[in-house]
């Protein structure tokens, strides 16, 4: 039979979520137990939210999986159930398995027999066809990367496309870097959850900046809750890795490190040791040292004040494709810092520069020159491209101010739905107005 009701066929196993496990936090287990209040209440919203944070707060756990693919599958949301309840097979205890594979089978046969009008949002995907569904089971636990390859070629939007992904990564491990690049790609789409997951691979393998990246977002909780200690131990760890990346010679290594240094993670606040690191790096031509030793100079930080060889550094540090440093300089012709005049074409210059060299405030600051016909024709058409193009790189003020254009009908006709969008996205980014 279909089931497009609600799932009660094992709710001693969702009631269950709350028992105490010794290697589970409190915080988590609070969250779990709230998720499972909330699913025997009927409010499916309050538990899947309460399961992502779970999952974000510790994802080698099957609890919050489990939790979340019991509000997914109340939701009817049978492909991302299913999905959540093979993520809760993985990590479940034996005896908990065999019950999580009878409701993920549901979700599936669901799944195949639903109708578009019995999905709850426009977006979620057709249904899963048996011919996939055969495939991934005969598939699902090989320890053949080929097999896996083989599934996502043929279905690269598939049901079980993560699945396969992780369970091939597994076998045939990535290169970190390509790890945290992918996170770096899901991070400015403010998809957390899935950043931050791949962080952590990259940083159980040694690379300094996912573990860097991810301290940082658990030191302000983004897209997790806030956890000081945990976003040390991440900072100790990128700081380890990055002095032993500088002592081998990576000199953009003693840059970063010299990052931590000024700002105390992971290590004692030390400027003299950032500036010394610093100073290495950019004698040695990289363009983040020069970049940061800039800063030292502007700020007095462990150097005495001197803007205009701070100005000198953010110039060099430009010209060897740093965009901040080309964005800093755009802000302090245009916005007349530090006591520099203000310049309007200079600073347009540099916030083209860095907008091009793939610095997202520098576009969204170009775009507001455009917008406000500083030093030039307005333009809210390329204001508008400019914003997106800042957004798309994680930056919340360029997609709020792209969502007032879309709002305002400037630049492109008005669009609410996209309005919205831009507005959200950038609320999820952290830009707190963009959240009105």
């Amino acid at each position: 039979m279909v089931c497009v009701r609600r799932y009660a066929g094992s709710w001693l196993l969702l009631m269950g979520l709350a028992a105490t496990c010794a290697y589970a936090s409190a915080s988590y287990e609070q969250l779990i137990a709230k998720g499972t209040a909330e699913l025997k209440s009927g409010d499916q919203d309050g538990a899947r939210r309460d399961a992502q944070a779970a999952v974000r707060q510790d994802g080698a756990q099957w609890k919050g999986y489990a939790l979340l693919g019991g509000a997914l599958m109340n939701l009817k949301r049978y492909e991302d159930a299913a999905d959540a309840f093979s993520r809760a097979i993985e990590r479940a205890p034996a005896e908990k398995a065999g019950e999580l594979r009878e409701l993920r089978r549901r979700c599936l046969t669901s799944e195949e027999s639903g109708t578009a009008s019995s999905r709850p949002h426009p977006d979620v995907p057709a249904p899963v066809s048996q011919a996939e569904v055969v495939l991934w089971k005969s598939i699902e636990n090989s320890n053949n990367g080929d097999d896996f390859r083989s599934y996502l070629r043929q279905y690269p939007e598939g049901a079980f496309a993560r699945l396969a992904q992780d369970r091939l990564d597994a076998i045939v491990p990535r290169e970190p870097e390509i790890w945290f690049e992918e996170g770096q790609k899901h991070h400015v789409d403010a998809d957390f959850t899935t950043a931050h997951a791949l962080y952590q691979r990259a940083c159980d393998r040694d690379y300094a900046d996912a573990c860097e990246w991810l301290g940082g977002d658990y030191r302000i909780g983004r897209g997790v809750m806030i956890d000081a200690a945990r976003a040390q131990q991440l900072f100790q760890k990128a700081a380890q890795l990055y002095q032993q990346g500088c002592d081998s010679g990576d000199l953009s290594k003693c840059a970063d490190l010299s990052n931590l240094y000024r700002k105390g993670l992971g290590v004692a606040v030390d400027s003299a040791r950032a500036v010394e690191l610093a100073q290495k790096s950019c004698e040695g031509k990289d363009a983040t040292g020069c970049l940061y030793l800039g800063i030292y100079y502007l700020k007095g930080e462990g150097l005495p004040v001197d803007i205009n060889h701070a100005m000198e550094l953010y110039k060099q540090s430009c010209d060897g494709g740093n965009g901040s440093a080309c964005t800093n300089l755009g802000e302090m012709y245009f916005g007349k810092l530090y006591g520099v005049p203000k310049d309007v074409d200079q600073g347009f210059y540099f916030f083209r520069k860095g907008c091009d060299s793939g610095n997202a405030l520098g576009c969204n600051e170009l775009g507001f020159m455009f917008e406000k016909g500083a030093g030039r024709p307005a333009d809210n058409s390329m204001a508008l491209e400019l914003y997106k193009r800042a957004c798309e790189r994680g930056n919340g003020i360029g997609c709020s101010n792209a969502g007032i254009l879309y709002n305002a009908g400037k630049g492109a006709p008005s669009d609410p739905v996209q309005a919205a969008r831009y507005k959200q996205k950038g609320c999820a980014l952290g830009y707190a107005p963009s959240c009105s």
